[in-house]
């Protein structure tokens, strides 16, 4: 055998792997194909250098085959020996790849396939792993979309458009409205707000004012959800109105209150406009009411007849009976100052002193203040609802809303403070009548005017029961008034 040369000198680098397969391979030629004492020789010459290697980690990026023919001959080992174990190792007798996978190795072959097996696999969990966080970014993005939808939607405030029958200077307007509408939009945290359209008017009429039947045609057919005022619109058409409006003569404030409480009565009124699809709750009451302004007085019982006058509900129809025979000119209250000023009015019925005075009337040509509460012991006023708008808002704010309409439906609307009637009368008693030296005399008409003032009585008491009999189908409604005192 040749001298070796210095290993130290000549460290060739092997793959660990590699020199484990030598080693083994060896093993198994010397095992099946090796007999002679140089054989063994040249085996454990060769498995001495192989384990050598492996002890101080030799490597080296080189296979099998070429590794041990290198390897053989560099170190001048038996030639036979050599190439017995390279034809076997060549000829694959002795399976490599089982043996490197079996010691934890992978093959150049094995890591190719492999390679491709994990790039495949890699590529299909990047592609797993972005179709994942595509759909779940998806899913978070449209679940955020949808809740940040549902929750403004769910939080948009429902605006409603609320026509009144009051100019934007009178208490019922400034007050008693503006009081309601505030608690409806604080009780409901801002999912309902009602935005009040004074004088009749309608969303769509640039601030002009409607008629009081163009206003009830838009809350028929929704383009106004709600209106406020007196709850006769035509009783000709709802025969009903009547006994829900002032009428002359009839129950005050606390008798009219305690009718209204029956739940028959109540439920009369809700249902008073429900086949055109609106539901009336009570609006307030004004309280006692005075009889109006006179330029003369009306002692005698025929003095109506001819006269040009304005009078609201019931009392007007009254007057503009053939029997009485007054001219009724109606007048709203954005018509007021055109109409005081144009036309020749005898006797103008309007509010209470506190509301007349602000308008004026005092210095209107009147000498006389009827004091009396024949025309008008009470009127009750009204919240009118489009029941389409009413069922679209969710349970809690139409619970919400009934409550407040219901707390609200029961004040009286005009105080009634002693003091500030008496202010009020004084300042009209006060007044010099224009083009005159006397003053505005206040008077009542059931004291100073009994015969008028019994006459309109029995007037009133036949139009009512001529009304009941051409409208038999309101007669317990108009029986129930009347025992109910």
């Amino acid at each position: 055998m040749a001298e070796k040369k210095s290993f130290e000198k000549k460290i060739i680098p092997i793959k660990e792997e590699e020199l484990l397969f030598l080693r083994e391979s060896i093993i198994k030629v010397y095992g099946s194909k090796v007999d002679s004492p140089g054989d063994k020789s040249s085996y454990e010459s060769l498995n001495k250098d192989i384990t050598e290697k492996l002890n101080i980690g030799a490597i080296e990026q080189r296979h099998s085959p070429g590794l041990l023919h290198k390897l053989l001959h560099d170190e001048g080992h038996n030639r036979d020996f050599i190439d017995t174990c390279y034809r076997y190792i060549t000829d694959n007798k002795y399976d490599r790849e089982g043996f490197l996978k079996e010691n934890g190795f992978h093959t150049q072959q094995f890591d190719k396939v492999e390679h491709k097996q994990n790039t495949e696999k890699r590529v299909w969990k990047k592609r797993f792993v972005f179709l994942a966080s595509f759909f779940a970014i998806s899913i978070v993005f449209v679940s955020f979309w949808y809740g940040w939808f549902l929750y403004n939607e769910s939080n948009k405030p429902v605006i409603w458009n609320m026509s009144t029958a009051w100019n934007s200077d009178s208490y019922t307007q400034n007050v008693f409205l503006e009081e309601f509408v505030n608690e409806v939009k604080e009780e409901t945290k801002g999912k309902l707000i009602i935005r009040i359209l004074p004088d009749y008017q309608l969303p769509t009429s640039n601030g002009h004012n409607q008629s009081k039947e163009e206003v009830f045609d838009a809350l028929k057919d929704g383009s106004i959800e709600i209106i406020h005022s007196g709850p006769a619109i035509n009783f000709r058409k709802y025969p009903a109105e009547v006994m829900f409006s002032a009428i002359p003569f009839g129950k005050n404030y606390e008798q009219m209150t305690a009718w209204l409480a029956k739940p028959t009565v109540k439920k009369a009124l809700k249902f008073l406009f429900i086949k055109d699809g609106i539901l009336t709750f009570e609006g307030g009451h004004s309280g006692v009411q005075y009889g109006g302004w006179y330029k003369e007085l009306p002692v005698d019982p025929d003095f109506f007849r001819g006269k040009t006058i304005r009078f609201a509900n019931f009392a007007g129809y009254l007057l503009g009976q053939p029997s009485i025979g007054a001219k009724l000119k109606p007048m709203l209250r954005y018509q007021f100052q055109s109409m005081i000023d144009h036309i020749n009015f005898d006797v103008v019925e309007w509010e209470n002193p506190e509301e007349d005075l602000k308008l004026g009337m005092n210095l209107k040509g009147f000498r006389f203040y009827d004091a009396s509460n024949w025309n008008e012991p009470n009127a009750m006023f009204s919240f009118c609802i489009n029941n389409d708008a009413i069922v679209q808002l969710p349970k809690d704010i139409q619970d919400k809303l009934l409550r407040i309409i219901d707390k609200y439906g029961r004040k009286k609307i005009f105080s009634e403070d002693s003091v500030k009637r008496q202010l009020a009368e004084n300042i009209i008693e006060s007044t010099v009548v224009p083009n005159s030296q006397s003053k505005i005399k206040i008077f009542n008409m059931k004291y100073d005017c009994p015969k008028t003032y019994e006459f309109l009585k029995n007037e009133n008491q036949k139009l009512l029961a001529s009304f009941v009999v051409k409208h038999p189908e309101i007669k317990w409604l108009y029986d129930d008034y009347n025992m109910t005192k």
